[in-house]
């Protein structure tokens, strides 16, 4: 969902971006909200659209380096933990 939102997305396009049915939505969401990893935009738009925020980029970066590190460790190749702190 941060992912889909990032730059500004309808509730339509997350759902087919983050292939999430309507339930899921409405679960998910207010969560993401809640939490600022997404924001709603109060532009003039007849159309709501949410938008990925500071923290959710951070939040998405830090995902992104764990992921590496799990590749890396299947690999058997060592990494070091420094390596990855920003």
């Amino acid at each position: 969902m941060l992912h889909a939102a990032n730059g500004g997305a309808s509730r339509a396009k997350i759902m087919y971006c983050a292939s999430l049915g309507y339930e899921q939505m409405r679960y998910y969401l207010p969560l993401l909200l809640a939490q600022d990893l997404l924001e709603f935009e109060n532009e003039s738009s007849s159309r709501p659209r949410f938008r990925t925020t500071d923290k959710g980029l951070r939040y998405l970066g830090m995902l992104e380096q764990i992921e590496e590190m799990i590749v890396l460790r299947k690999q058997g190749e060592p990494y070091s933990a420094l390596a990855y702190q920003s």
